[in-house]
Order: structure tokens, then C-alpha cells, then sequence
């Protein structure tokens, strides 16, 4: 079962957090500072080029989400996962990790940043940036093969 977060509750091009994903997603409260976060679905020219960079997929830069159609509530919570590290890490170490991820290893070297696999005693830390966001996405969504899996690694999880 996929939770839809956005549908329905707003058309404006960008929006706070509705009361019910907050709701949902009060794990990361501790974690991020959820008034700050702004979700963004018509973009100007940069947000077209984010999301056309990362294959139409949505994307975080600090604290705004580009949501191009995929209002999951596992595409949220993946995404505010990156929030998350762009609070810990700071702007510089966040946006070079995420153009290393995404342009370099992802766009130049073909890898799939994605992919993660459990490794025991290996902390949440110590995947990589876009496997620390798919584990989060991974817990959230019960369809996924690697919920139980990710839901020992993640420090966020479903209510």
C-alpha cells in the first residue's frame, strides 16, 4: 500500500509541509526542521534542470522538494532524508556529495548510487548518500522486499 501525502490538499507551486505528512512523518521532527522545508511541484528554470538531471525523479537541495509526480509518502520520506544531511553535513559537504552521487557516479560512471545491501553491524552513516536516502524510502514503503531490512538500519521510520 502506497500513501499518497500531496494529492488533493494543494495546487499552489510551493508549499509547506501538510499537517498530516507531518504527522507521518514525525520521526524525522528530531532530525530536521520540518517549518523550514518547502515542497515544490512547477519549478523555474533551475528546478527543470534538477529534475531533468536526475531523470524526472525528485530531488532535495537543502531545504526544498522538487516533487515531479511521485507524491508517496516513501518518495517524502526519502527526500527528507536528504534534509536531514543537509542539516548534519552543512551546504558545502551536502552539495558536493550529492553532485559527486549524481553527476559522477551516476551520470559519467553509470553506477546505481541507490543500491544498498545489509552488512552487518554497518551503521546508517557509513552508506552512501543515495543509500541512506533508499533505505529510509525502503522502510517506509510496505510493498518493498527490504522493509524489515531497512527498518533495522534506518534511523526514521513509519508511525
Amino acid at each position: 500500500m502506497t500513501i499518497l501525502i500531496s494529492a488533493g490538499h494543494s495546487t499552489r507551486p510551493v508549499r509547506p509541509l501538510h499537517r498530516a505528512e507531518r504527522e507521518l512523518l514525525t520521526c524525522f521532527a528530531s532530525a530536521v526542521d520540518l517549518d523550514r522545508v518547502r515542497i515544490i511541484t512547477r519549478y523555474s528554470w533551475l528546478g527543470r534542470l534538477v529534475t531533468r538531471i536526475s531523470g524526472g525523479s525528485a530531488v532535495a537541495l537543502g531545504y526544498r522538494i522538487f516533487l515531479p509526480g511521485d507524491n508517496s509518502l516513501p518518495t517524502l520520506a526519502h527526500e527528507l532524508t536528504h534534509v536531514s544531511q543537509y542539516q548534519r553535513w552543512g551546504w558545502w559537504r551536502y552539495y558536493l556529495s550529492g553532485t559527486w552521487n549524481q553527476v559522477v557516479l551516476r551520470l559519467l560512471l553509470r553506477r546505481d548510487v541507490y543500491h544498498w545491501r545489509e552488512e552487518t553491524g554497518k551503521p546508517f552513516d557509513q552508506f552512501g548518500m543515495e543509500q541512506q536516502g533508499q533505505i529510509v524510502e525502503d522502510c517506509f514503503n510496505a510493498a518493498s522486499p527490504r522493509r524489515i531490512a531497512a527498518a533495522t538500519i534506518s534511523p526514521f521510520r513509519p508511525i
